[in-house]
């Protein structure tokens, strides 16, 4: 067995090992002399250090003839047992483990500096910042290894000292020590000079379970860091919202308002003021889940009304649009009239749009008017979202009632969209008024393909009268084994939503399994081209029905001959005279249609979308595959 632990298959290397451990004693013995042989092949004395290694950790034997191995000759012979001691925690050791740290072969110096991190030996540390700095981030196994090794001992005071260290790979290797610490002096790095371990503090401080105690500091330092990365801004951002102070508070407002800063930050810290009242329960910086808080406003809304009107007039957009939804959420009174101004002068429509919404949330005194004014904007997306909102207003019925026929005469396809949502808000007998008439257009196929699916679903609310007779006959004249019974989630659907379903849906999931210009899965056809292959009938009877039209190369058939024998797989391709499958061994088998005795073809692997994702949903999906032509096209 002694002779096996050389061979040159590592398998019989193996077998020989644990054989000689099972030994126990004999084998124990065996194992030292041939560790211990200098002049041994070397894998038979590595296989001989690992059998010895499992005999100490699942025997309780004794590790110690390891210590001398540190002094070989043979440097892997050297790495090897130091690897070892630190696995099994031996002491005895450490100073000649501290004098190898900075040894000229760097696997020896990865274990020694490995093995003195398990064994938290506080002596080691002085050794570990010294390679750390000679190693000057050009190794990253070694900047690894030391950070980690400084972390397990855990001398927290020697580790926040580095602060002041000329290097900037121990600076940096002194902030990862620190938070795996999970120890608030990694906020003694904010203030650091480069960006890169400032930034890293900031994310050791928020990011995963992140450092309470350190949270104050990081949102401190949002107006007084000279680091201007999105990396720090966001998370010193995130930690004021968190921290939820009054000083935080108004240290966002400062932010916001300072126009030096980037917009993009300056709009995300107005944000961070909408939510103040009640947080989203998931972290704005890494999604992380937070739990749910409801606050107080009554004390901070002084702080940011003398600084509303100024971010109201901002030259951008964006700060505009944060500054009125911060309005809306927070309640701040008497903005009305500047709401009012930006829904009629804006030269954006994004602003207009959110201005309305604003005085919706508000329930401003100035609605009614602003409500007419915005049916008359320029803008469809402006009118559409103010027609789901005139619903849940108190707009007389009478006036509803000419509104809602008015655009059903003269509106555009998503102001329709928006009028037949928005009647879910109205009270179910005008409902059924209101959906009498184009109930009956579309029994015979006069309403409009994109306000079909908005239809369909208003009058599914109504729950009784004529307008559910309607929509159950309608229902029941459909046939849903065809793609014809699913038609009105052809058309009406918004191709930048439908992006967000196939490559975000978590219970799409698409991109898991399909490809669209190299990013995706590849259990599924590639869908680069997609639109130049097929209608859009086809794409979503793929969706619906995706059984009914398989893509070629992943039908599955199974295939009895005459003689009995089985063929199952893939099919490739098919003639009048035969198959070609694709065995479970990607061979492919080619069958003459004249020896079949029976066929089956198997259902599609792929989910049934409606199963899984909304109607909506899935017209979105099949405007977005709709749009994505060959890559040279796009």
């Amino acid at each position: 067995l002694s002779g096996l632990l050389g061979h040159a298959d590592m398998r019989i290397r193996k077998k020989a090992q644990f054989a000689l451990v099972e030994k126990r004693k004999e084998g124990y013995s065996t194992l030292i002399d041939v560790m211990n042989g200098q002049d041994n092949n070397q894998m038979s004395r590595i296989h001989a250090i690992w059998g010895l290694s499992q005999m100490v950790r699942t025997m309780g034997m004794d590790g110690s003839p390891l210590h001398a191995l540190l002094e070989d000759k043979d440097p892997e012979i050297v790495a090897q047992a130091a690897k070892m001691i630190g696995d099994l925690r031996l002491s005895g050791s450490e100073t000649k483990l501290v004098s190898l740290v900075n040894a000229d072969n760097v696997r020896i110096g990865f274990f020694s500096t490995e093995a003195l991190g398990r064994l938290k030996h506080a002596g080691a540390h002085d050794a570990i910042v010294e390679m750390l700095d000679m190693n000057n981030n050009r190794d990253s196994w070694m900047r690894h290894a030391g950070a980690l090794a400084l972390a397990r001992i855990e001398n927290h005071e020697k580790i926040a000292n580095l602060v002041a260290h000329e290097n900037v790979s121990v600076r940096l290797a002194a902030v990862v020590a620190l938070r795996r610490m999970s120890h608030p002096s990694v906020s003694d790095f904010l203030d650091d000079e480069n960006d890169l371990v400032s930034s890293e503090a900031a994310r050791a401080i928020n990011d995963d379970y992140s450092i309470q105690e350190a949270l104050p500091a990081l949102a401190a330092s949002l107006n007084t860091s000279n680091n201007s990365s999105e990396v720090f801004i966001r998370r010193s951002i995130n930690a004021n919202l968190r921290v939820a102070s009054p000083e935080g508070f108004k240290n966002l407002v400062e932010y916001a308002t300072n126009e030096r800063n980037p917009v993009a930050m300056r709009s995300e810290a107005l944000a961070c003021l909408a939510t103040w009242k009640c947080p989203s329960v998931f972290d704005r910086v890494d999604g992380r889940y937070r739990g749910t808080e409801d606050r107080s406003v009554e004390t901070v809304l002084p702080i940011i009304s003398e600084h509303i009107d100024g971010l109201l007039l901002s030259n951008n957009k964006d700060v505009q649009i944060s500054s009125i939804q911060s309005i809306a959420k927070l309640g701040i009174e008497g903005r009305e009239e500047n709401l009012m101004k930006l829904l009629k002068s804006s030269s954006h429509s994004s602003v207009r749009r959110e201005a309305i919404i604003g005085l919706h949330k508000l329930s401003s005194p100035l609605l009614s008017q602003a409500l007419d004014l915005a049916l008359e904007d320029s803008s469809s997306d402006v009118r559409s979202v103010t027609i789901g909102l005139i619903a849940g207003s108190d707009i007389p019925v009478d006036e509803l009632k000419a509104l809602f026929n008015s655009i059903m005469m003269t509106g555009t396809f998503s102001e329709k969209q928006s009028a037949f949502r928005s009647l879910e808000n109205v009270d179910s007998s005008i409902a059924e008024e209101l959906l009498i008439n184009p109930m009956k257009l579309l029994k015979s196929g006069n309403i409009e393909p994109e306000v079909r699916l908005e239809l369909l679903e208003a009058a599914e609310s109504v729950s009784s009268g004529v307008v559910a007779d309607m929509y159950s006959d309608y229902q029941s004249s459909r046939d849903e084994t065809t793609v014809q019974g699913y038609d009105e989630m052809l058309y009406g659907g918004d191709p930048g939503r439908g992006y967000g379903v196939f490559f975000w849906n978590g219970a799409a999931q698409c991109v898991r399994c399909h490809t669209i210009f190299e990013v995706g899965g590849d259990a599924g056809p590639v869908l680069a081209g997609i639109a130049d292959r097929m209608t859009r009938e086809e794409i979503l009877e793929s969706l619906v029905l995706p059984s009914a039209r398989i893509a070629e190369g992943y039908a599955v058939v199974s295939i009895t001959l005459d003689d009995d024998k089985i063929v199952a797989g893939y099919l490739e391709e098919e003639n009048d005279q035969s198959l070609t499958i694709k065995n479970s061994q990607d061979e492919l088998i080619v069958v003459e249609k004249s020896k079949i005795t029976k066929r089956t073809d198997l259902p599609s692997s792929m989910p049934i979308s409606t199963q899984m994702i909304t109607p909506s949903e899935i017209r979105d999906l099949v405007a977005y595959l709709s749009t994505i032509h060959t890559e040279e096209e796009s």
